[in-house]
């Protein structure tokens, strides 16, 4: 396939099928009856399909569906592992069994999933097939110069040097039946805002040094968390730290747009703005998750996920925000979903 053919990148979905199939439509990736019509484009989700909307295993089945029909045509369709991948994946595999944390902490992953919004009654939906497939999605992916992953953190260089040694890592966490190795990838995958700040372009770069490209793009930490603006006025993805990172994930339960965000464009990157004065003051802990405390008080109802997406989350932190005019990206498309 030609590096010249289009690339696409949307992230964390989070059972948001209509919303996806709305972006993709206004993109011309596809028809009327969310029928692949991309020809040889390449379209890359980066993660966190489920929780927080109940149309988490359509959008994996649309997915997939999608790459057998781009495949027909020269194209390619494909996903990376979130955390809250790890979480279904942790859920169906382990359920409501007890383990002990690094840090000595009880855990089960049934509860931290219902408590970061899943729907119980999706794993009973998900097939062992679909278990398989989805578990053996990468976490880390270049493509032309762009280096997708799901978070923006340096977690995965706790993995490996390069993308075959991280995405073998992972795939080897996956297929073991050890559930506190899993819990450890959900922790380092729910990291967050660490290329923030001044010490944020170090930190890109080594990672752009062990993995390649010349960009970081990732979802997880939502523009609205991140910025001054409100979901509704994000209409595009947001370039950062030095120019060097792009953020696509517009918040969509949140209440914002699922963005599809075309990256080979050639066109002269601009120029950093005010993502340079200092690193947001997140409540933010290295483990990646909620404080015990917040944990209750903030919990969907026993046994099944809220019906108001993103309560109980791990995107729930109180964060600053950088000003506005840091919003900016050199992709032109993406000004406004149709």
């Amino acid at each position: 396939m030609p590096e010249s053919s289009p690339l696409f990148v949307a992230s964390d979905i989070h059972g948001h099928c209509d919303a996806l199939v709305e972006a993709l439509r206004g993109r011309g990736l596809v028809d009327e009856d969310a029928t692949w019509t991309g020809g040889e484009a390449r379209l890359w989700v980066l993660g966190d399909l489920f929780d927080r909307g109940r149309q988490g295993v359509e959008v994996l089945r649309l997915l997939r569906r999608l790459a057998g029909q781009a495949a027909a045509d020269g194209g390619t369709v494909d996903t990376l592992l979130g955390n809250h991948e790890v979480l279904v994946l942790g859920s169906k595999r382990f359920g409501d069994e007890t383990f002990t944390d690094v840090e000595g902490q009880d855990r089960q992953f049934l509860h931290w999933w219902v408590l970061n919004g899943g729907f119980e009654d999706e794993l009973e939906e998900l097939t062992e097939d679909e278990f398989d497939w989805l578990a053996s999605r990468r976490v880390v992916h270049l493509v032309d110069q762009s280096l997708l992953v799901h978070s923006d953190a340096e977690s995965y260089l706790g993995y490996g040097r390069s993308e075959e040694a991280v995405n073998t890592a992972v795939r080897a966490v996956l297929a073991s039946d050890e559930p506190e190795e899993w819990w450890q990838l959900f922790r380092e995958l729910t990291r967050r805002h660490e290329f923030m700040g001044d010490d944020g372009p170090k930190r890109v770069r080594a990672m752009l040094r062990s993995f390649g490209g010349e960009e970081v793009i990732h979802g997880h930490s939502t523009i609205p968390d991140t910025t001054e603006l409100e979901p509704e006025q994000v209409t595009q993805a947001r370039r950062y730290c030095d120019g060097l990172v792009l953020n696509v994930d517009g918040g969509v339960y949140q209440g914002g747009r699922c963005l599809v965000v075309r990256l080979n464009l050639i066109e002269a990157r601009l120029q950093p703005h005010a993502q340079r004065r200092g690193r947001a003051q997140a409540d933010h802990h290295p483990s990646g998750e909620r404080r015990e405390g917040d944990q209750e008080a903030d919990a969907p109802c026993r046994g099944r996920g809220s019906d108001r997406d993103g309560e109980g989350g791990d995107e729930g932190m109180p964060v600053g925000a950088p000003l506005q005019d840091s919003v900016v990206s050199h992709i032109r498309h993406n000004e406004a979903r149709p």
